[in-house]
């Protein structure tokens, strides 16, 4: 029995000893109990549009109802027409009362210019054209600013 005791308070020395619980932060366990609040369609638009002014390329790949849908979601009159100039090709979204951005046009390609590209009215930086460098033919004169998007 003298063993026994022996080998069980050399075990008992060994093992690990459990300490008190660290302490949780009220404030970090808070924070994790609500769940992330969805940005608004109006957060949506102003992100788009900060990120288009800042980096136009940003814009490629995106549809003409996707971008209408943003523009419309965050409460502005905002249309798609067909082009009247040119190849007749082109679909411009016009946005009313955007303290920014007036118009954007989308062109698939196929007209004087080639490939596609996107023509982006601004009342801050005026024109910006952003194009495939591989396809789009400038125009001698052209007074929008050109942004390739690679």
């Amino acid at each position: 029995m003298g063993k026994l005791l022996k080998l069980l308070s050399e075990l008992l020395k060994k093992a690990p000893k459990k300490g008190p619980k660290p302490k949780t932060n009220p404030a970090k366990k808070a924070k994790n109990e609500f769940p992330k609040r969805k940005p608004s369609a109006t957060e949506l638009c102003n992100k788009f549009v900060d990120k288009l002014l800042n980096d136009p390329k940003s814009i490629w790949g995106k549809s003409p109802e996707e971008i209408r849908d943003l523009f419309q979601n965050a409460g502005y009159k905002t249309v798609i027409e067909s082009g009247k100039k040119g190849s007749k090709l082109s679909k411009q979204i016009r946005i009313e009362g955007h303290p920014k951005i007036t118009n954007i046009q989308y062109h698939p390609g196929g007209g004087r210019h080639g490939g596609s590209y996107y023509k982006i009215s601004t009342s801050t930086k005026g024109k910006i054209k952003v194009v495939d460098r591989a396809t789009y033919k400038p125009t001698t004169g052209e007074k929008t600013e050109i942004i390739y998007k690679d």
